[in-house]
């Protein structure tokens, strides 16, 4: 698991692989030094690794401002989850209940009189739902790229 750093020490990731083998990959995915703590990473990892995410969160804002004005509407983030909805569930989808949780979801979590979000406040929500889920930026990196997919491909 990914842990805090102290300057100029390195930390590993674990990956499980397939028959249950496991290797060691850096942040960036190279192979790293197995004789390095496991809880320790080089300072330059951890802003790469902050790099990455805040440019699938910014990518992912982009994908969701379906009309590229630099803010987030109501039915822009309804649009692109029902599609999404309908890449996860298929022709029976329902939705108008995801319509409706998603224009909750907005009110709620964004602005609870429906008006645009800018980047900001969007980043702070997503962040929110990503510790909320696993606080490892490695996890949080993979999720966001999930995210992205999804999005892009709808």
């Amino acid at each position: 698991s990914i842990q805090s750093h102290q300057p100029g020490q390195w930390r590993r990731i674990q990956c499980v692989l397939a028959m249950g083998q496991t290797c060691c990959r850096s942040i960036n995915g190279t192979l790293c030094d197995e004789s390095a703590p496991a809880n320790q990473v080089a300072p330059e990892m951890a802003e790469e690794a902050a790099n990455e995410i805040e440019r699938l969160l910014r990518e992912l804002f982009r994908l969701h401002d379906l009309n590229s004005n630099g803010l987030l509407e109501i039915e822009e983030l309804v649009q692109l989850n029902s599609k999404v909805a309908l890449l996860h569930h298929g022709k029976d989808t329902n939705l108008a209940a995801v319509k409706s949780r998603y224009r909750q979801l907005f009110k709620d979590r964004l602005d609870p009189h429906g008006r645009p979000v800018p980047y900001q406040t969007f980043r702070r929500y997503v962040v929110q739902v990503l510790n909320g889920i696993d606080p490892d930026p490695a996890a949080q990196e993979m999720m966001l790229e999930q995210f992205v997919a999804e999005a892009a491909k709808s």
